[in-house]
């Protein structure tokens, strides 16, 4: 997750479960692998194309495809 996302600070939790917790200091949530969230935000991430605000968007419609529509949750 970390090589492959490169994030600008792991000084913080983050909001969604992340392996990348691992790593910051005083998680109280700590997954114990990737996270579904983890992989769809890897697979935005490498989906994203253009500016800032559309790699922002991609990433975001992407995560939502692959945590919500992919598995069969409400839109």
């Amino acid at each position: 997750m970390m090589a492959l996302s490169e994030p600008a600070s792991l000084d913080t939790c983050q909001d969604l479960p992340s392996i990348s917790n691992l790593l910051a200091k005083d998680c109280a949530s700590i997954p114990g692998s990737i996270t579904d969230g983890d992989l769809a935000f890897l697979k935005g991430l490498y989906r994203a194309g253009g500016s800032m605000t559309i790699q922002r968007n991609e990433i975001r419609y992407q995560m939502k495809k692959a945590l919500v529509t992919d598995k069969g949750g409400d839109n």
